[in-house]
C-alpha cells in the first residue's frame, strides 16, 4: 500500500501525543513493507525527539514549521490562519482551530494530486481536517475521545470565569460540529485506544466505523533490568505539560503522599517527564520529591523505583505509562478509571485503588513486601508480552488499512 500519514508533530518514541504513530509507521514499513509518505507539523523550537532524517521508515518526510503550542506566537499564527481567505471561504472545516496551517493544507492537496496513494492515516482530530476532501479512504487515529476530555476539563476548572467558559463552550461546540461533518465526508474508520471509550464515541459519532486498537509497548526497549534504589522510591512518568498529569501529580502529592510518608521512612517521589509547569517544579522544594523535567531516558528512573504510581483519574485511552512500567516488571498502583482500558486482573498484574486512602494503603503494602513487588512485576511483564506489543497493535491497524483500500477500491 501507498500510505499518506498526517501528524500534528514529528512521530517520536519520547512524546506521548505521537508515540503511537511512531511505532505504527515504523512497523508498517518494517513488518509489512508499505510505502509511507509523512507530512507533519514541526513545532519550533523542535522538541526532544528524532529529526526528519532519522525517520528511516518514511519514504518521504515533509515538515511545516509552526510555533510551539501554548506560546503567544502560536496563538498569533492561528489567528492569522483563521482570518485568511482560504480558511474563511475555502470550506476548510477548521472553524476556531488556532492550530490550523494553510501551508499544511496546500501541502496535503499537492501531495494527494501528484502521487498514487491508497489510503490516508491521520493522527489527532485537527490533523484529520486536512484530509476531509482528499477523495481517498481515511483512517483517523485518536487515542481517546476529545469531547469527554473537554467535558471533564470544564467540570474541573471551576476557577475559570464565566465569560472564559462560555468562549470555550462556543469553540468546543463549533469544533465538534465540524468534526462530525468531517467524519461524515467518507472517513472509513476512527481508531481509539481504549474499549471503555467506545460507548463515549458512539454518543458523538453514532454512525462512524470505530475500531479499538490498544496501545502497545516496545518490550525490547522497556525490559526488566537494574536494581531498585537503596531507599524506597515511587515514580511517576509522563508528559508534564499534560493537564491530566499535572492534576494527578498535585492530587497525589497533597492527598496521598502524606499518608505514605507517615508510614514509610525516607520514601521519595520522583516525577519524571518533560515540560513541568511552575506548580509542579515547586514540589521539588520538598527534599523528598525529585522533579526531573525532560530526560533522555526514563528507564533508569523506572528501574530504581520500587513502585510506579499512576494516580490519573481521566480514565480514557490506554495508558502508555502503565504499559511501560509493567513491561519493565514494575509493581504498579493506579486508579480504577485509568486501569479500565487494560485487561488487568486486580491485585495480580497491578494494584487498583478506588480512593486516596486505598491508594496509599496499596502503595505502603507493596513498599513493605519485596516478594509481592517481584511477583506482581513478573505477572505484569507476562501480560504485556501477550497482549500489548506494538507488533500486535500494528497488525490490527494494517488489517484495517487494507480493508479501507479494498472497500473503497483505491488500491492497484
Amino acid at each position: 500500500m501507498n500510505i499518506l500519514a498526517l501528524s500534528p508533530s514529528l512521530p517520536s518514541p519520547f512524546e506521548g501525543g505521537v508515540l503511537q504513530l511512531f511505532h505504527f509507521l515504523r512497523l508498517l514499513k518494517k513488518e509489512h513493507g508499505h510505502h509511507i509518505d509523512l507530512i507533519s507539523l514541526l513545532q519550533q523550537p523542535a522538541p526532544l525527539g528524532p529529526s526528519p532524517e532519522e525517520l528511516w521508515f518514511c519514504d518521504t518526510v515533509q515538515t511545516i514549521k509552526v510555533p510551539r503550542s501554548g506560546s503567544a506566537a502560536k496563538w498569533l499564527y492561528g489567528l492569522r490562519a483563521l482570518v485568511s481567505p482560504r480558511h474563511l471561504f475555502g470550506g476548510s472545516h477548521t472553524f476556531l482551530n488556532p492550530g490550523y496551517s494553510p501551508v499544511m493544507q496546500r501541502t496535503v492537496e499537492q501531495t494527494v494530486a501528484s502521487n498514487h496513494l491508497d489510503v490516508i492515516l491521520v493522527h489527532n482530530l485537527y490533523t484529520a481536517f486536512y484530509a476531509w476532501d482528499a477523495g481517498l479512504p481515511v483512517v483517523s487515529h485518536i487515542d481517546c475521545p476529545f469531547p469527554e476530555l473537554f467535558r471533564r476539563w470544564m467540570q474541573s476548572t471551576s476557577w475559570l470565569k464565566l465569560p472564559v467558559k462560555l468562549l470555550a463552550l462556543v469553540m468546543y461546540w463549533a469544533n465538534l460540529r465540524e468534526a462530525r461533518r468531517v467524519y461524515d465526508k467518507g472517513f472509513y474508520a476512527l481508531v481509539t485506544a481504549g474499549s471503555q471509550d467506545l460507548p463515549i464515541w458512539r454518543r458523538y459519532v453514532p454512525d462512524m466505523n470505530i475500531a479499538v486498537i490498544p496501545n502497545g509497548v516496545d518490550t525490547e526497549y522497556f525490559a526488566p533490568g537494574g536494581a531498585e534504589s537503596r531507599e524506597p522510591a515511587l515514580v511517576f512518568t509522563g508528559t508534564m505539560s499534560s493537564t491530566a498529569n499535572v492534576s494527578a501529580v498535585l492530587a497525589f502529592y497533597r492527598r496521598v503522599f502524606p499518608r505514605i510518608r507517615a508510614q514509610i521512612s525516607g520514601v521519595r517521589f520522583n516525577v519524571v517527564g518533560q515540560g513541568p509547569p511552575e506548580e509542579i517544579r515547586e514540589l521539588g522544594r520538598d527534599p523528598a520529591v525529585l522533579v526531573t523535567g525532560s530526560v533522555p531516558d526514563v528507564r533508569p528512573y523506572l528501574q530504581e523505583g520500587w513502585v510506579a504510581v499512576v494516580p490519573t483519574t481521566v480514565g480514557m485511552g490506554c495508558s502508555n505509562k502503565i504499559l511501560e512500567a509493567m513491561a519493565m516488571g514494575k509493581a504498579v498502583v493506579t486508579t480504577q478509571a485509568q486501569g479500565a482500558g487494560l485487561s488487568i486482573a486486580r491485585g495480580r498484574e497491578a494494584a487498583i485503588a478506588e480512593n486516596d486512602e486505598e491508594f496509599a494503603e496499596q502503595v505502603v503494602a507493596l513498599l513493605r513486601d519485596s516478594a509481592r513487588r517481584a511477583t506482581m512485576g513478573r505477572a505484569a511483564r507476562a501480560l504485556v508480552e501477550k497482549h500489548y506489543t506494538w507488533v500486535a497493535a500494528t497488525q490490527r491497524l494494517n488489517a484495517l488499512l487494507e480493508e479501507a483500500v479494498r472497500v473503497n477500491g483505491t488500491g492497484q
